[in-house]
């Protein structure tokens, strides 16, 4: 089957829109398009699959609903398509079947609000700030022993090196530094701790997504050498999308309505039908991660001192700092549904929450009959 591409939605916009708020906005959708032709396990080609764009909207903003008749194009803006409901007869009514899915917020029955996981998530990024500065005034401590020492007692670099150690491992240097910075440590863990709780609530589902480009302190910058003079380092842009109380719909309609609705519309070959949506009750998103900025802002070293503190440590302590804040950044995709309550409709999507992902289907490529 030929893959499908997925693009960030600003870049297919950019040859007729330069606006940086237009690009804000499109830029936390994603479109996907389906050729219509898939392979089956034994590779032979398949066709007459439905041809079929899918809509991920980062911020639950799309706004369509299952059995829309949509003027759409996977090329343009979703927030361009313009949608109306089917209005079936009666007659054509029968021909049009609506099926959902709810998994209701806890919050609906006095359950756990989605404001404290994120009053988790950002006292965890406020202990993960506390440990890199507590990191960083220990580790210049260190550094600042070693150079004292290596120059009062005119040693050189192995042995003053090995002098350091010493003192680190019988407590004669940096002690309080050493303290704070294993205090903040064991505070960042509790908050992690925290966080995973807190998002293993019934009927929360986590998203954790990713785009290409890369960021260096929140700004997008080309890849830095290995051995860069500082602590800084470059990660793919990412983040998060946190839903609660899920709602599951999709729509189908047999070859009486399709062929009714093409009667209707002269424009028929442009037109779509949402055929599937996922939506909301409660929706939050996270399109940057911030541990990169913290990192960068808060522990620099040149290249002579990262070198020094590895001998001393027997370790790199970038990579330590990364392992321990690692948990911080990356909320992993998770989920926890409970309580699903099905419901069959004729008439209409009762859809009333943050659509945030959405499947349409080309009106003629709906196989029926000639």
């Amino acid at each position: 089957m030929k893959h499908s591409a997925l693009l960030p939605a600003v870049l297919l916009l950019s040859a007729c829109s330069t606006n940086s708020q237009l690009n804000v906005v499109d830029g936390l959708t994603l479109v996907a398009a389906n050729d219509g032709i898939g392979m089956n396990p034994s590779r032979w080609i398949v066709s007459g699959h439905p041809v079929q764009t899918t809509y991920v909207s980062l911020n639950g903003q799309l706004g369509l609903r299952a059995g829309q008749v949509c003027i759409a194009s996977r090329f343009r803006s979703p927030f361009t398509n313009n949608c109306q409901d089917l209005n079936m007869d009666q007659n054509q009514a029968v021909n049009v079947s609506f099926y959902s899915e709810y998994y209701p917020s806890s919050t609906n029955n006095g359950g756990e609000k989605l404001s404290v996981l994120l009053s988790a998530i950002y006292t965890e990024r406020e202990a993960a700030a506390a440990y890199v500065k507590a990191s960083r005034i220990y580790y210049a401590c260190v550094t600042e022993e070693n150079t004292k020492i290596h120059k009062e007692q005119n040693l050189d670099t192995k042995k003053s090196t090995q002098a350091t150690k010493e003192k680190i491992d019988n407590g004669s240097i940096c002690v309080n530094e050493k303290n704070m910075r294993d205090a903040t440590y064991n505070a960042l863990s509790t908050k992690q701790i925290a966080v995973q709780k807190h998002s293993l609530v019934p009927n929360r589902v986590i998203y954790n997504w990713a785009e290409s480009l890369k960021f260096e302190g929140g700004a997008v910058v080309l890849e830095q050498p290995k051995n860069a003079a500082s602590g800084s380092y470059n990660k793919e842009a990412s983040g998060y999308t946190v839903v609660n109380g899920i709602r599951i719909e999709r729509v189908q309609i047999n070859c009486e309505a399709i062929k009714g609705l093409i009667a209707k519309h002269n424009d028929h070959d442009r037109l779509k039908i949402v055929t599937m949506t996922l939506s909301a009750d409660e929706l939050y998103y996270d399109a940057r991660e911030d541990k990169t900025a913290a990192f960068n802002a808060n522990l620099t070293f040149s290249p002579n001192e990262l070198k020094t503190l590895k001998n001393i440590f027997d370790s790199d302590i970038e990579a330590s700092i990364n392992a321990a804040l690692a948990s911080s950044s990356n909320i992993a995709s998770s989920g926890y549904l409970i309580g699903k309550k099905s419901g069959n409709k004729s008439q209409e999507t009762s859809n009333k929450g943050l659509t945030y992902y959405a499947v349409l289907t080309d009106l003629k490529s709906f196989q029926c009959p000639e």
